[in-house]
C-alpha cells in the first residue's frame, strides 16, 4: 500500500503547482509597473518636453496641467518624462529634484505639511497639526529656497483632491514675484482625472498657475494595440496567444472605455483564465471570460461609490425592472423610491432633486435614458432603465 501511494505521490501535482505556465513576467501587466517609455502619446510627449526644456537653459519651466480619464496613462507618462528629466540633468551644471505627491484623501494643507517634511531630515520634521495654513505655506517656500538644487519639479497627482482652490497652485507660483524665491525655480505638475477642475479655480488662481494644457484622451484601438504587444513580449510565454487575441482586446476595451489600465487587467486575467484551466494558450474565449468578470467587478465597485440615496434609487427601478414594468417614468419610479425610503426610515428626496440624479446616473452610465412623444399637446417625457444586470 505504502509504494502505491509514494507512486502516486511523485506522480501528481499540488493545487497551486504549475507544470507549465504562459507567463513569463506577469508584473509586466501590473497596474504598478512602470515601463520606460510611454507609447502611442507623441503629442503628449512633445507638448511635455517643450514645456520642462527651459530648465536645460537654466530657466523656469511652464507649469503643466495633466488632465484626462483613469487609465490614459496621465501619471506613467508623467513619470517617465520626469525621471528622464532627472536622468539628463545628472550632464548639467545644475541640478534638478523631482517632488512627487499623492493628494488623495488630502487637503492643501496636509499636502503642504508632507512636501515640507520630504524637504527635511528625519529629526526636523513639523507636526501634522497645530500649525496655521498661512505658516505651513511660508515654511514650504522657506525649504523651497533653501534646497541645494536650482530647480524643484512639484508633481501634483490627483490635485483636484484638495478642493476648489488648493493655495499651491496660487502662492507657490507667485513666490518669485513676491521675492519668497530667488535661488530656486520651481515647476508644478497638476495631475487631474478632471477636466473641469482646470476650470473651476478662481480667476486669480488661473491667472497665476497659467499651466500648459496637456490632454490625455481615451485611447483607442490602435494605440491600445501598441502598448499591449509592447508588455507582451516580456509579460508571456513565446507563442502564447491566440491570433486575434489581442486585437479583440483592444477593441473592446477602447469601445468600452479607452483605458489602458483595462485592457491590460482584461489580457492578464484571460492568462490567468488560460493557465488555471491547464489550456496552453490564450484564446478568445478566455479573454471574452475575463472581460465580463472585470465589467461585473467594475460594475460593483462604482455601485460602491454611490450614495445612499442613490443605492435606494437604483434599487426603486430594480424592481420595476424585475416586474417587467421599465423603461419607467420619473413618476413611476419615484413612487417605489418613497416606498422604498420610507421601509428603511430614510427621508426621501424631493422629486426635482430625484429627476437630477437619474440624469447624473444616467450620464455614469447605470441607466439609460429615453424619450416619449405623449402626442399632439401631451409633449414628451424621459423614460429609465437600468443599464447592467
Amino acid at each position: 500500500i505504502f509504494m502505491v501511494y509514494d507512486a502516486y505521490a511523485t506522480t501528481t501535482m499540488g493545487m497551486f503547482d504549475l507544470e507549465d505556465t504562459i507567463f513569463d513576467n506577469e508584473e509586466v501587466l501590473s497596474e504598478s509597473y512602470q515601463p520606460d517609455e510611454f507609447l502611442a502619446r507623441d503629442d503628449q510627449e512633445y507638448t511635455f518636453r517643450s514645456s520642462l526644456l527651459p530648465i536645460a537653459r537654466q530657466s523656469e519651466p511652464d507649469n503643466i496641467f495633466v488632465y484626462g480619464q483613469t487609465g490614459t496613462g496621465k501619471t506613467c507618462a508623467t513619470r517617465v518624462i520626469t525621471t528622464e528629466l532627472k536622468t539628463d540633468a545628472a550632464d548639467w551644471d545644475h541640478d534638478v529634484r523631482i517632488l512627487w505627491g499623492s493628494c488623495q484623501n488630502r487637503t492643501n494643507y496636509k499636502m503642504a505639511i508632507e512636501l515640507v517634511n520630504r524637504l527635511r531630515d528625519e529629526d526636523d520634521q513639523i507636526p501634522n497639526r497645530g500649525l496655521q495654513e498661512g505658516r505651513v505655506m511660508d515654511i514650504l517656500l522657506e525649504e523651497l529656497e533653501d534646497t541645494p538644487e536650482e530647480h524643484i519639479i512639484i508633481v501634483l497627482d490627483e490635485i483636484d483632491e484638495l478642493g476648489d482652490n488648493p493655495g499651491m497652485l496660487y502662492q507657490i507660483p507667485r513666490a518669485r514675484s513676491n521675492n519668497k524665491l530667488t535661488n530656486t525655480k520651481i515647476g508644478i505638475i497638476a495631475i487631474s482625472n478632471n477636466y473641469q477642475f482646470y476650470d473651476s479655480l478662481d480667476p486669480s488662481t488661473l491667472s497665476t498657475f497659467k499651466g500648459t494644457d496637456i490632454n490625455f484622451d481615451p485611447y483607442d484601438a490602435s494605440q491600445l494595440q501598441v502598448i499591449l504587444e509592447d508588455r507582451i513580449e516580456d509579460a508571456f510565454e513565446r507563442d502564447a496567444l491566440e491570433d486575434g487575441v489581442v486585437s479583440w482586446i483592444c477593441a473592446k476595451s477602447a469601445q468600452d472605455t479607452g483605458s489602458a489600465r483595462h485592457a491590460l487587467n482584461v489580457l492578464k486575467r484571460s492568462g490567468r483564465i488560460a493557465e488555471t484551466k491547464g489550456d496552453p494558450t490564450v484564446t478568445e474565449d478566455h479573454a471574452k471570460k475575463a472581460y465580463e468578470e472585470i465589467r461585473e467587478d467594475r460594475i460593483v465597485n462604482q455601485l460602491k461609490s454611490l450614495q445612499p440615496q442613490n443605492h435606494i434609487l437604483m434599487y426603486s427601478l430594480a424592481l420595476l425592472s424585475k416586474d417587467g414594468r421599465t423603461p419607467a417614468s420619473r413618476e413611476q419610479i419615484y413612487s417605489i423610491y418613497e416606498s422604498v425610503a420610507d421601509r428603511l426610515h430614510v427621508t426621501p428626496k424631493k422629486g426635482r432633486t430625484i429627476h437630477k440624479d437619474l440624469n447624473e446616473l444616467g450620464f455614469s452610465g447605470f441607466l439609460t435614458r429615453g424619450e416619449e412623444n405623449q402626442g399632439q399637446g401631451g409633449g414628451r417625457r424621459y423614460t429609465y432603465d437600468l443599464n447592467m444586470p
